[in-house]
């Protein structure tokens, strides 16, 4: 409940994700190992979103 009045857009696009059955909504979980190349990178910098063609959810 907290979550839907602190993020009402994230909220939303997932209940019509999860309601409309022609949506496809795909979520994977990435790990950042402690010797990541990765790590102190900010997701912009990482360039995850364009290697992965994703959204990233935080």
């Amino acid at each position: 409940m907290a979550q839907a009045i602190l993020r009402p857009a994230v909220s939303d696009f997932l209940e019509a994700a999860i309601h409309d059955h022609s949506f496809e909504l795909n979520i994977e979980e990435i790990m950042v190992g402690k010797d990541s190349h990765l790590n102190n990178l900010t997701l912009v910098d990482s360039g995850i979103r364009q290697e992965k063609e994703a959204g990233c959810l935080i």
